[in-house]
C-alpha cells in the first residue's frame, strides 16, 4: 500500500516497479481522500508481467533419411514454450519450390504452441524459426539444419558412336561409350562404372565427369579386341536407385581373316597333279562367308574341281582340291574371300599355268592390249613371254606381214631375256622391236623354240593369239546424185554414200545440219555392200549434209560439207526444167553425160568389190594365218596340210 500526497487539480502518474512482482497477473486498486476525510470512488487496474523469453524446440520426422538427403515427404514440429506468444509470428522457409511446403498455424497446449511445416516438394531447405511475446521478450533463433527432398531416381544413359554392328554384337572398329547420369544432386562416388576390355577381367573404372545440358557424362573407350562389356550402376544420396545399364556382351574384331593357298605356287606352270589347298584363320569366323572361285582367263567355261572343307577348328578350315582334269590346261585365277562375323574382309587370289604339254607363252600387258585390238593404226614393241620347265636349247621368232614371212634376226629385230633356276620356272622374255612393224598389212608372229628335254613348242601349237592388223589409211567417202549448191524439186531427195576401207570399216554416220540423223553399223554397212541410200526431207532453207565413215583401227574420213536446197518452190522446179531442157537442146551431152555417169557408177561399183574383195581378202588371210600356217613342222606333224 502506498499513499502519496497530492494537491486538488492536479493529474499524477504511478510508476510501479515490476521488479517487486513475480510474472502473473497484478490487480492495482486506487482511491483518494480529502482532508475532510472523504473517500472518492475505488478505481482497479490489471496487468500481466512476463519477463520471461520463449523458448523454441524442434522436431523432424521423415522417411528414408541418408545424411543430409531424404527420400520422402518431412515435417518439422516446432515448439514454442511461452504463456503470451504472438500467435502472428510464421517460420522462414527458404525453398527452390515455394509450393512445395506449407504451415499448419499454431496449436495451444497449455503454455506451448505447436507448429508443422510439411515439406513435399524436391530441393533444398533451409529452415529459420524466431519470435517475440507479447511483452517483447525476443526469443533464441531455431535454425534447422539445411536438407535436400530427391524423391527422383537417377537415370542412367548409354550411347555408342559406332553403332555398325553385324551379326547381333560383333564391331570392325573400337567403339566409344558416352555414359550420361541425369541426377540432380549428382556425386561421383555414388555411382559405379565397371567394364571388360578384350576379354579380361571386370574392372571398376576410374572416370572423369563433366556437366553438359544433358545431364553429368564420361567416356569410356573400347578399342581391345575381343570381348567387351560396360556396366553402370548408380545410387543417388537419398537413396534412390537408378535401373542398372548391362550393354552385354559385344565383340571388337579389327583383324580380317588369314587366308593362305598352299600346294600351288603364284604365277607357276604346272604338268602334274594339282591339287591346291586354301586355309581359312579366323578368330570369329563366319562359315557362310567363304567363297572359292576359279575362272579360266582366256575365257574358256571350266567346272571347279570337287572340295573337301575339313574344320581344323572353331578358328580354322581348309579346303583341298581334287586334282584338274588332263582337258583343264589353261591359265587361271584361283580366289578365296572371307568376311568374317564382324564384317573384316579378305581375298586372296593366285594365278597360275596348267600345262602338261611344253612351254606357256603369255603377253606384258600393253602387247596384250594391242593384240586384243587386232586392228591399230600404230604398233608398239611385242613383249612375249615363254614360260617352261627346262632351259631352252633353241629358239626363233618369224612374222607374216600379209602372207611374207621373214625370220628375224636375234639381237637386231628382237631381244631374249632369259631368268630362272633350276629350282624355279624358266621365263624366256622377247621383245621385239616396233620398227619390224612398219608397213600396212596383217601381221602374225610365230615364236619356236625346244627345250633341253626334246619337247617342241610354239605360240601356234598353243592357240595363243599373236598377230594384228596394221591399218593407217582412213575410209573413203564417194556421195552420188548430190552436189553442193545445188537445188533440187520435190518433198524429199534420195541419194547415195559410197563408202569403202582397205581393211573393215566400224560405223558410218549421217549428219544433217550439224545433227546426227542416221548411224550406220558394221553390219548394215556389210549389209549393204558399201553403198548406202539416204535420204532428205524439203524444206525452205539450205540444209548442210556430211558423211563420216570410221574404220575398225580407228582411222576418219570425213566427207565435209555440201549445202543443198530441196523443197516444191518454182525455183526448184525451174531449175529442175532448165536442166531438163538443156537435156533436150543436147541430146548428145545427155547421152555423154549418162555414158559417163553409167561410166563412173561401174568404176564405183567396181572399187566397191575390189574394196570388199580386199577386206575379206584380209581378214580371210588373218585366219587362215592362224589355224592353218605353221612355220616350223614338229616332229609327228602332218606336213601336207
Amino acid at each position: 500500500k502506498e499513499s502519496w500526497p497530492a494537491e486538488a487539480g492536479h493529474t499524477m502518474l504511478y510508476h510501479p516497479d515490476l521488479s517487486e512482482f513475480a510474472d502473473g497477473e497484478i490487480h492495482f486498486s486506487f482511491w483518494a481522500q480529502d482532508q475532510a476525510g472523504h473517500t472518492g470512488l475505488h478505481k482497479t487496474a490489471s496487468l500481466r508481467k512476463d519477463g520471461t523469453r520463449p523458448i523454441i524446440t524442434g522436431r523432424l520426422e521423415t522417411s528414408g533419411r541418408r545424411n543430409d538427403y531424404y527420400s520422402g515427404d518431412c515435417q518439422i514440429y516446432l515448439y514454442v514454450q511461452d504463456d503470451n506468444l504472438d500467435d502472428s509470428w510464421r517460420p522462414v522457409v527458404e525453398s527452390e519450390d515455394p509450393d512445395g511446403y506449407s504451415f499448419s498455424g499454431w496449436r495451444r497446449h497449455g503454455n506451448t504452441a505447436e507448429g508443422v511445416i510439411s515439406c513435399s516438394g524436391e530441393g533444398m531447405y533451409q529452415i529459420t524459426f524466431s519470435c517475440t511475446d507479447l511483452a517483447g521478450n525476443q526469443a533464441e533463433t531455431l535454425v534447422v539444419p539445411p536438407f535436400i527432398i530427391d524423391k527422383t531416381a537417377p537415370v542412367i544413359a548409354v550411347m555408342y558412336d559406332n553403332q555398325e554392328v553385324r551379326n547381333q554384337k560383333y564391331y570392325r572398329e573400337p567403339r566409344r561409350a558416352v555414359i550420361t547420369i541425369r541426377e540432380k544432386w549428382f556425386r561421383p562416388d555414388d555411382g559405379k562404372v565397371t567394364a571388360v576390355f578384350g576379354g579380361g577381367e571386370s574392372l571398376e573404372v576410374d572416370l572423369e565427369w563433366r556437366k553438359t545440358k544433358e545431364g553429368y557424362q564420361s567416356e569410356v573407350l573400347f578399342e581391345k579386341e575381343g570381348i567387351n562389356a560396360l556396366n553402370v550402376a548408380w545410387k543417388d544420396q537419398a537413396g534412390n536407385e537408378a535401373k542398372a545399364y548391362h550393354s552385354g556382351a559385344f565383340v571388337i574384331d579389327r583383324t580380317a581373316p588369314k587366308l593362305k593357298i598352299t600346294n600351288l605356287e603364284n604365277h607357276s606352270s604346272n604338268n602334274g597333279k594339282v591339287e591346291p589347298v586354301l586355309q581359312i584363320i579366323d578368330t570369329n569366323m563366319n562359315e557362310g562367308e567363304i567363297k572359292v572361285s576359279l575362272k579360266e582367263l582366256e575365257g574358256k567355261k571350266v567346272k571347279l574341281p570337287d572340295v573337301h572343307e575339313q574344320k581344323i577348328s572353331d578358328q580354322e578350315i581348309k579346303i583341298a582340291m581334287d586334282n584338274f582334269s588332263e582337258k583343264m590346261d589353261g591359265i587361271y585365277q584361283l580366289s578365296v574371300s572371307a568376311v568374317d562375323l564382324a564384317g573384316n574382309q579378305s581375298e586372296k587370289s593366285i594365278y597360275f599355268n596348267v600345262n602338261r604339254g611344253g612351254s606357256d607363252y603369255t603377253f606384258n600387258p600393253e602387247t596384250e592390249a594391242m593384240l586384243q585390238k587386232i586392228f591399230i593404226r600404230d604398233s608398239d614393241k611385242v613383249v612375249i613371254c615363254e614360260k617352261n620347265v627346262d632351259w631352252l636349247s633353241e629358239s626363233s621368232v618369224i612374222i607374216s606381214c600379209s602372207g611374207t614371212l621373214r625370220e628375224l634376226e636375234k639381237g637386231k629385230d628382237y631381244t631374249v631375256q632369259a631368268k630362272g633356276s633350276e629350282t624355279e620356272k624358266k621365263e624366256y622374255t622377247y621383245t621385239i622391236d616396233k620398227s619390224c612393224f612398219q608397213n600396212e598389212g596383217t601381221y602374225v608372229i610365230y615364236v619356236d623354240s625346244k627345250d633341253k628335254a626334246g619337247n617342241h613348242s610354239s605360240i601356234e601349237q598353243k592357240g595363243v593369239k599373236a598377230g594384228f592388223i596394221l591399218d593407217r589409211t582412213a575410209p573413203k567417202i564417194r556421195i552420188i546424185n548430190l552436189e553442193d549448191q545445188q537445188y533440187y524439186h520435190g518433198e524429199n531427195h534420195n541419194f547415195q554414200a559410197a563408202v569403202s576401207d582397205n581393211t573393215e570399216l566400224l560405223k558410218v554416220r549421217y549428219y544433217l545440219d550439224g545433227k546426227l540423223e542416221e548411224e550406220f553399223s558394221e553390219k548394215e554397212i556389210e549389209e549393204m555392200e558399201g553403198l548406202i541410200e539416204l535420204q532428205m526431207k524439203a524444206s525452205d532453207e539450205y540444209q548442210a549434209i556430211r558423211i563420216i565413215a570410221e574404220d575398225r583401227a580407228g582411222n576418219v574420213a570425213d566427207s565435209g560439207k555440201r549445202h543443198v536446197l530441196v523443197n516444191l518452190s518454182d525455183r526448184t522446179k525451174k531449175q529442175n526444167s532448165a536442166s531438163d531442157n538443156e537435156e533436150i537442146l543436147h541430146p548428145g551431152s545427155t547421152a555423154i553425160e549418162s555414158k559417163n555417169q553409167n561410166s563412173r557408177k561401174a568404176s564405183l561399183l567396181i572399187a566397191g568389190a575390189v574394196c570388199i574383195l580386199f577386206m575379206g581378202s584380209s581378214i580371210g588371210y588373218w585366219y587362215y594365218q592362224k589355224k592353218n600356217v605353221s612355220i616350223r613342222r614338229l616332229p609327228g606333224t602332218d606336213d601336207k596340210r
